[in-house]
């Protein structure tokens, strides 16, 4: 059994149990040890986005860093008209399920900074892709070329 994040997991665990079923396991960055809240893997995110061989820049990870600081700020900073203005701009601009009614929740508006405003495909990221935004070089390219 080969694996790699939850596949990987899985062929460890697997292993583990069924030893006799199972001669070997490879796992790669499996998440054996769960952790609930893993900020770690956001300075994943922001390695990659630095690394120029997949085709980051410190350029790059400046313009998402400072993003998502901006929208972090728009949505917990300011008076009750301005947060609800930078709400109704930030649902709209990136269509966010439920409107800007739901990012007045504060697991909705947690969760949607947490989760990363922007998709980076780290762990996948396929260099020979051929969608618009499909990896980190064209997510760069998109966000710092004018």
């Amino acid at each position: 059994r080969f694996g790699g994040s939850y596949p990987g997991m899985l062929a460890a665990w697997s292993r583990l149990k069924y030893p006799h079923l199972i001669y070997a396991a490879v796992s790669n960055s499996a998440p054996v040890q769960v952790v609930l809240d893993f900020p770690q893997y956001n300075d994943v995110v922001a390695a990659s986005l630095r690394n120029e061989m997949v085709g980051g820049s410190d350029e790059c990870f400046d313009v998402v860093s400072t993003g998502h600081d901006e929208i972090a700020s728009m949505l917990t900073v300011g008076t009750d008209t301005e947060t609800d203005a930078a709400r109704e701009k930030i649902a709209n601009l990136f269509n966010v399920c439920g409107g800007a009614e739901s990012l007045a929740v504060d697991k909705n508006v947690h969760a949607f900074l947490g989760d990363g405003v922007v998709y980076i495909p780290v762990q996948e990221n396929d260099p020979s892709c051929d969608g618009d935004l499909c990896n980190i070089e064209k997510i760069c390219h998109y966000v710092v070329v004018p």
